[in-house]
């Protein structure tokens, strides 16, 4: 029974060990004899001399099978079962080497994670073992590893890389606090800017107000007595008595309501006036107008021996009311338009008789000067025989009608018909005409369609050459080009025009989608240069943040060397750290 218990005792070690059965005996743990006794005497030598330093512990573990696990989950149960780093900090660093399986893990406790990111781990390692290990030498690689990241890390103490830390988040509170106060400060500068500003600009808006008050006053005042001044000189003019205001009243007003309801009382009972003078002065002119009407229309009768129209006295009273004056003017208004009624007729009496009677030669002469202008041409004025019947149909039924004032709507009539028919000669004799120019304008596009056809061949060929232009619109320029050879000007000109036109407009649509395809080619790889420059920048952003914070960790350069191998090492056990997941893996 004792022996079964010994049995047990001896096996709960490695039951916590979990399926490794790995006991660390030292910082450097080799467990397949590839490093002599002296390099492991060395490197241990260098991590305990680190961790009086820095309190940070490093450990290696160079095994001979991962059991069937990832490296990943290998090297994280390990971490945990040996607890590498002090329990309180977790500042621990696991190396786990694998040299059956050619692989590697680099292992960060959780308070290390903030001064050694996974893609340093990564770099550092990768960099070292990588090439170090395929030559196989492991020394080489895990030295060359310990110094770059004992540099990398500094020779701070933990306490001093605490302190600093929290010194930093302290100085990053206090900037965020005095960043808040200012701006509280700044805020509450401009409000009391604001409310300055808006009380000198309601100040100085009310004394513009008050100014502008008092010129609307003077203006009103002025106005009013202009108005008065031009009122009484027309009465004066009529032998009307003036009338008397006082313009004081708008003047002495206090605010902009008195100054209306004053200016418009005013103003109401200067109308009245007003208005009478108005129509005394309207219906004192209209007489004017009629009797100068009346002596222009008497003239013009006694010249065409016209009966002369009779004369209506108008007499007006400058003294009677309005009711008087409006009925005078109103009489004054009839006679006129009965007068320019009168004088309207004689002026269209004298317009038609004094065109005379026409002969039909004029047509004849006309119509020889319109056929001489196309004896060149090849369409003709074939149906002139239909227009000229026609106009000298008009000409004759004007020449009928005598020559009197009581025929003139007729003379009117027949005019009328004369201009439609000259009207209707002149287009078509202008239709003929465009028929001609569209002709000549057809033979000649033509006769230059060699020559531009070759222009578009030589226009469309550069793009068959261009590699941004797409396979399928190289084989439409490709069977454009074909049609364009075989393209000949056929006997009919208005179809061998259409045809070239058809052509022209086909060759425009090919180099505009030829021109499309370039121009999406060229902005693709406008969009390519883009992205790789946007990518450069964050890399160097990457790289010079990384240098940075390797910086801001370590004042100066690690203290020890390979010079100190020859101190001895003090390993007593791992602190209990925890890790925190982080890290990073490779091959070689």
């Amino acid at each position: 029974m004792m022996k079964r218990f010994l049995i047990l005792l001896f096996l709960i070690p490695q039951l916590l060990l979990g399926q490794s059965g790995l006991v660390a005996t030292n910082w450097v743990n080799d467990y397949v004899n590839i490093l002599t006794d002296s390099q492991e005497t060395q490197i241990n030598s260098k991590i305990s001399s680190f961790e009086k330093q820095t309190d940070i512990e490093i450990s290696f573990a160079l095994v001979d099978t991962l059991n069937g696990k990832d490296i990943e989950s290998f090297s994280n149960e390990l971490f945990k079962i040996w607890g590498v780093g002090k329990a309180d900090r977790n500042n621990g660093l696991l190396v786990v080497i694998a040299p059956n399986e050619r692989k590697w893990r680099i292992e960060t406790g959780y308070g290390l994670e903030s001064y050694l990111s996974d893609g340093q781990a990564y770099s550092f390692g990768n960099s070292n073992f990588k090439p170090n290990f395929k030559e196989g030498n492991y020394y080489k690689g895990i030295d060359d590893f310990l110094t770059q990241v004992t540099s990398h890390l500094g020779t701070s103490s933990w306490e001093d890389r605490v302190a600093y830390t929290q010194r930093v988040e302290q100085e990053r509170k206090e900037a965020w606090s005095n960043f808040w106060w200012t701006t509280l400060y700044v805020v509450l500068s401009i409000i009391c800017l604001v409310i300055f500003v808006a009380l000198f600009i309601r100040f100085k808006k009310k004394v513009e107000e008050q100014k502008k008050f008092v010129a609307e006053k003077n203006r009103k005042a002025n106005l009013f007595t202009q108005e008065v001044n031009s009122i009484n000189s027309n009465l004066k003019r009529f032998n009307l008595d003036p009338i008397s205001v006082n313009s004081d009243l708008i003047l002495s007003s206090k605010n902009k309501i008195e100054l209306n309801y004053n200016y418009t009382s005013s103003l109401n009972s200067l109308n009245k006036s007003k208005d009478l003078c108005s129509l005394v002065s309207n219906l004192y002119n209209k007489t004017s107008e009629l009797e100068r009407v009346y002596s222009h229309v008497s003239s013009k009768e006694k010249e065409l021996n016209l009966p002369v129209s009779s004369k209506t006295n108008i007499v007006w009273d400058p003294k009677a009311d309005s009711s008087s004056l409006n009925k005078n003017l109103a009489n004054v208004n009839k006679e006129l338009s009965l007068l320019n009624s009168r004088m309207d007729t004689i002026n269209e009496f004298v317009r038609y008789t004094s065109i005379g009677f026409m002969n039909s030669d004029i047509v004849d002469s006309k119509v020889d000067r319109l056929l001489k202008r196309f004896e060149s041409e090849p369409y003709k004025l074939s149906d002139i025989s239909k227009y000229s019947a026609s106009l000298k149909s008009s000409y004759q039924g004007f020449n009928q009608i005598e020559k009197t004032f009581s025929n003139l709507s007729k003379i009117q009539s027949a005019y009328k018909m004369i201009e439609s028919s000259e009207a209707s000669l002149n287009n078509y004799v202008d239709s003929v005409d465009r028929m001609n120019r569209n002709h000549h304008s057809m033979v000649s596009t033509l006769k230059n369609s060699t020559s531009a056809l070759q222009g578009q061949n030589l226009r469309l060929s550069k793009y068959l050459t261009q590699s941004d232009v797409s396979s399928s619109t190289k084989t439409a320029i490709k069977s454009f080009l074909l049609t364009l050879l075989a393209f000949k000007v056929t006997s009919s000109l208005i179809d061998s025009y259409n045809s070239y036109n058809s052509l022209v407009d086909q060759c425009e649509k090919l180099v505009r989608k030829a021109q499309s395809d370039v121009d999406a080619e060229e902005l693709k790889r406008r969009r390519k240069r883009e992205e790789e420059e946007r990518a450069r920048r964050r890399r160097e952003e990457e790289e010079e943040e990384d240098r940075r914070r390797r910086n801001s960790y370590y004042s100066s350069s690690s203290s020890w060397s390979s010079s100190s191998s020859s101190d001895s090492s003090s390993w007593g056990g791992f602190g209990g750290g925890d890790s925190g997941g982080g890290g990073a893996s490779g091959d070689w």
